[in-house]
């Protein structure tokens, strides 16, 4: 039997080894969405499923490069002078990828006890702390991409 999907000339072949690479992209496009539907949370709370949908898919996309990263396979390989730091750089990179979870677990839940009262004006601090954990987690997560493409 002749391998059909996994041969040497394929496309599956040709993007897997890009994953990361693809995975990372999808993360930045979900947060620029995730960022502006905070932002215009106050005025419009019909904006609610959209923004707990986004950030449960932020977080999924999250664990699937966790995964990825851990499973061996690398997806860049760096070679040269820049293997040692990109060695020392690794372990920060594993630590700082466990606030982006904190953070937007902690926003997820503060959105599901609240819903869509996280608008009214009692709820202010509640609503400002989900868009600062939003985007400390944005900011985390553009350091850690930097980081991985030393």
């Amino acid at each position: 039997m002749q391998a059909v999907f996994f041969t040497e000339g394929s496309l599956i072949k040709a993007i897997l080894p890009d994953a990361g690479i693809i995975l990372i992209g999808l993360l930045l496009f979900l947060f620029g969405v995730v960022l502006v539907l905070s932002l215009l949370l106050k005025s419009n709370p019909k904006l609610f499923p959209a923004l707990i949908a986004g950030s449960v898919g932020i977080l999924l996309l999250l664990l699937s490069i966790v995964i990825i990263d851990l499973s061996g396979d690398r997806t860049v390989s760096v070679l040269g002078e820049f293997t040692d730091l990109s060695e020392l750089l690794a372990s920060h990179r594993y630590l700082l990828i466990q606030l982006p979870f904190i953070l937007l677990s902690t926003a997820v839940v503060i959105l599901f006890v609240y819903g869509k009262n996280i608008a009214d004006k009692h709820a202010s601090i509640y609503r400002r702390s989900v868009t600062v954990s939003l985007w400390l987690s944005f900011a985390c997560v553009l350091l850690i991409a930097l980081e991985s493409m030393i």
